[in-house]
């Protein structure tokens, strides 16, 4: 029993321990700046329909111990900053959370107008963030692109 013990204690050791690193030799290199045209979208925003989501994390010390695990990707927010990402990264995750729940199974696109309602509450070693969102259902309608012109050419060298 102690030798099985042993046996299982030493693999589950070494098989934890292991790591991979690449490396890749570069020269930097010229490489001209192109510039993309921005992409621009018309909107069909419904008024009568209010898109809610809710969402909750939960952590002990730096660990999530629960909450949803499905998010809206590239989600912004008009108060971030540049170091908001990093010392907000657990309340911008539970936002993104509650964006996904309301966007989830609507039909929308977007939402338009947003409002984040956060909650933090604080314990000793334990810490539970509530997000409500809410806003107006946003349907995409026609995607395009400013032509390219050579009037253009001056403002795209600049």
């Amino acid at each position: 029993m102690k030798k099985t013990l042993l046996f299982t204690l030493l693999l589950l050791t070494l098989a934890s321990c292991s790591s991979l690193r690449t490396g890749v030799s570069s020269i930097p290199m010229y490489a001209p700046k192109a510039e993309i045209n921005p992409i621009r979208a018309n909107v069909d925003i419904d008024m009568d329909k209010k898109l809610v989501g809710k969402s909750t994390s939960s952590y002990f010390l730096l660990f999530r111990v629960n909450g949803d695990n499905k998010f809206a990707d590239g989600m912004s927010y008009s108060s971030e900053s540049k170091l908001s990402g990093i010392l907000n990264a657990r309340e911008n995750k539970t936002k993104s959370s509650a964006a996904y729940n309301a966007l989830h199974n609507s039909g929308a696109d977007i939402i338009v107008h947003p409002n984040y309602v956060v909650e933090i509450k604080n314990y000793i070693l334990f810490k539970q963030i509530n997000v409500t969102v809410s806003g107006y259902a946003g349907y995409f309608k026609k995607f395009y692109q400013k032509e390219y012109s050579d009037n253009d050419e001056e403002t795209v060298r600049k």
